[in-house]
């Protein structure tokens, strides 16, 4: 496994559905942990890169509804 961190930036302050849609992403295989910075409107996901990539996991925050920036960072776990 090659944990890796992902910081995406949203668009707009989460509304509390997608806070809700936050917590489902676990039941995707190489979620392993979600931090969420509400005065940034940053999302830190950490994923097993061996699963997942970058722009999946972009794509499962999208399909919460959250509107994400195009530019994000690395960084190791």
């Amino acid at each position: 496994m090659t944990a890796v961190d992902a910081v995406y930036t949203a668009v707009h302050p989460l509304l509390p559905e997608q806070m809700a849609g936050l917590g489902r992403l676990y039941e995707n295989y190489g979620i392993r942990k979600i931090t969420l910075d509400d005065e940034a409107r940053q999302i830190r996901v950490e994923f097993d890169a061996t699963r997942l990539n970058r722009a999946a996991v972009a794509a499962l925050l999208r399909r919460q509804g959250i509107t994400l920036q195009q530019d994000f960072m690395l960084a190791s776990a």
